[in-house]
């Protein structure tokens, strides 16, 4: 519903600046059904569009480096930092886990105390000897 809403709300905004280009001495602003057609499909592009867009962006990017590991989440509201360096890491493990019925590989982050400081999805690449490496 909300989507519906800045929907409405974007068409508004789209009409409205139609209607004040109409209002100057020598303005010659588009005849309303092409505005009208204008706004429907801006509107449209911005409530299904972009998000259509956005869902093809990964959620979620692990970058290993020199410095340690850092994973870039990508949520409703922006993107989240996580950064964990090395002399926090005590060991990493590879193991399956399950999520929505299907199986995922996990590299899991361990600290000092066994306790798992993270846990993200694997993809194919990089293979597990160049994660060791």
């Amino acid at each position: 519903m909300n989507s519906l809403k800045f929907a409405g709300f974007a068409f508004l905004m789209l009409a409205g600046l139609r209607l004040l280009a109409g209002f100057g001495a020598d303005s010659h602003p588009p005849p309303w059904p092409q505005t009208i057609a204008v706004a429907v499909a801006v509107a449209l592009f911005l409530v299904y569009g972009i998000p259509a867009l956005m869902s093809l962006l990964p959620g979620s990017i692990v970058i290993v480096s020199e410095k340690g590991i850092n994973n870039n989440v990508m949520s409703g509201r922006g993107w989240a930092i996580r950064f964990w360096p090395w002399d926090e890491i005590a060991y990493c493990s590879i193991a399956m886990d399950n999520a929505g019925g299907k199986s995922y590989k996990v590299l899991s982050l361990h600290a000092d105390d066994d306790c798992i400081l993270a846990t993200v999805a694997l993809s194919d690449r990089p293979s597990r000897p160049d994660i060791e490496e």
